[in-house]
C-alpha cells in the first residue's frame, strides 16, 4: 500500500495492536508531507507534532543511527514502535519516556531472542528467552536475570524446573 510514509513508520504504524492498516481507495489518500525537523544533535524527525513537540506517529532517525519508529507523547517515545540499533539488535514493542516498558521483543545481534514484559528498560516479569543454540528459558526475570519459577529446556530434550535466584538455578519444584 503507498501511503507517502517512510517504510519505517508504515512498519510501526501496521505493528499498532498487531492489526494491519486497511487499504483506502485511492481517492480517500490526501498527499501531504509530513512535517520533518532536524537537531542541533545531528538527529532527525519525521512525523506528527502537538504544540511544538514529537506527538503521534513518527520516526526519529538518532546521529548513532539507531532509529525510532511509533508513538509519541509529549516529546518521548510513549507506546508501541520499532527501535533498531546499529549493531543490528531490534526491539519491538512498547516504550514509556524512551525506555522498554510494557510487553515487547528484543532480537540481540548474536540471535538471542527475549520475548516477554519490560520495566524502566530491564527485563522483569515473565518472559522467553531463546538462545540460537537451541537453549529456551521460560518464566520470571528480575533486572535482566532470571529471577523466580522457570523452566529451562536445553538443545538435548533435557529440562530444568524449578526457583531461580538472581541468575541461578536454587531449587526444584
Amino acid at each position: 500500500m503507498q501511503t507517502g510514509f517512510p517504510a519505517s513508520l508504515n512498519r510501526a504504524l501496521r505493528a499498532k495492536d498487531r492489526h494491519e492498516l486497511k487499504p483506502c481507495a485511492p481517492t480517500d489518500i490526501i498527499e501531504t508531507p509530513l512535517p520533518e525537523c532536524q537537531y542541533s544533535d545531528g538527529g532527525r524527525y519525521q512525523g506528527e507534532f502537538r504544540y511544538g513537540k514529537r506527538h503521534g506517529y513518527g520516526v526519529y532517525y538518532y546521529p548513532n543511527k539507531e532509529e525510532w519508529a511509533g508513538k509519541w507523547l509529549n516529546d518521548q517515545t510513549n507506546g508501541r514502535g520499532i527501535r533498531t540499533f546499529p549493531d543490528g539488535s531490534r526491539y519491538e514493542g512498547e516504550e514509556k519516556n524512551a525506555k522498554k516498558h510494557g510487553y515487547g521483543t528484543y532480537c540481540f545481534p548474536n540471535g538471542d531472542i527475549y520475548d516477554g514484559e519490560w520495566v524502566n528498560d530491564k527485563q522483569n516479569g515473565k518472559g522467553t528467552f531463546i538462545k540460537p543454540e537451541g537453549i529456551q528459558y521460560n518464566g520470571y526475570f528480575r533486572n535482566n536475570l532470571k529471577h523466580g519459577y522457570g523452566k529451562m529446556k536445553y538443545a538435548d530434550g533435557k529440562i530444568k524446573e524449578g526457583y531461580w535466584k538472581d541468575d541461578k538455578f536454587i531449587d526444584r519444584s
